[in-house]
């Protein structure tokens, strides 16, 4: 099963153990009230949603799951030491490749610049790492087997054992 919090946090973690100077956080449940006032840097982790293939099998549903996550990016600055173009090669190279819990290796999609608004950069990170998605089936309650009585063709059945 491949819950996708943990996979979130995950990324989360990642990026913030390579890059501490950066503020890295879950993109905020109300956007719109967010504020990017941390003097280096900031780095959103947000799903984006997920692609799920056909499934074959008649017992039970097996399915791939491929995971898009983006990450939004502010920098106070396009091109110095941790400018918006400098933090997004370090991000890449610090998430490329790495593999969330229960995931695949991460391979990037895209990155494109979204909005500069008095001296604040932001670029937009487009990543995708795939895992499995299985059904959760229950237990049916069936009888369990609790003796076996093993004869050769040529002995007599087991006292225990009435014929047909």
């Amino acid at each position: 099963m491949s819950s996708t919090v943990p996979i979130l946090q995950d990324i989360t973690a990642r990026i913030q153990k390579a890059l501490p100077e950066l503020e890295v956080r879950l993109f905020p449940d109300r956007p719109s009230e967010y504020r990017f006032i941390h003097p280096v840097g900031a780095v959103l982790v947000q799903y984006q949603g997920s692609r799920f293939d056909n499934h074959r099998s008649l017992d039970v549903i097996v399915q791939q799951r491929a995971i898009q996550v983006h990450l939004t990016i502010f920098s106070r600055s396009l091109h110095h030491d941790w400018g918006a173009l400098n933090m997004l090669d370090r991000i890449r190279l610090t998430i490329l490749g790495f593999a969330p819990v229960d995931c695949s290796p991460i391979h990037m999609l895209s990155e494109a610049f979204l909005d500069e608004t008095a001296g604040a950069w932001q670029y937009e990170m487009r990543l995708q790492t795939e895992t499995q998605e299985v059904e959760q089936k229950t237990v049916q309650d069936l009888p369990h087997l609790t003796k076996v009585y093993v004869r050769e063709e040529s002995k007599p059945l087991h006292p225990d054992l009435k014929p047909k």
